[in-house]
């Protein structure tokens, strides 16, 4: 599109500065995290991935219901799995989603 002027860019990809930027957050992640631990709290590493695993089709949903355990505990709260996967599968999204692909 750069060759010809006609046809309109909606999108610039700028690779460099998108490296920078994650390599910042890496460093203020891990600086948060330090911190955090300085200050005597317990840090978990917990991803959204698997937290929203519940609503893919082909999935197992002791995934999420164990994340969200984790969850739970890292905040004080004993889970209760039995409670935690009826919530799951009661949501609407609950295994309406495919496996992500090519």
């Amino acid at each position: 599109r750069r060759q010809d002027p006609s046809k309109p860019t909606f999108a610039m990809l700028n690779p460099e500065a998108i490296v920078r930027k994650m390599d910042r957050d890496a460093i203020n992640r891990a600086e948060t995290l330090r911190q955090l631990k300085a200050f005597g709290l317990a840090t978990e590493e917990i991803y959204a991935e698997d937290l929203l695993s519940f609503e893919r089709k082909a999935v197992d949903l002791d995934v999420s219901v164990g994340e969200w355990s984790r969850l739970l505990v890292s905040w004080g709260v004993q889970p209760n799995k039995a409670i935690i996967e009826k919530v799951l599968l009661d949501e609407p999204m609950a295994r309406k989603l495919p496996e992500p692909g090519p």
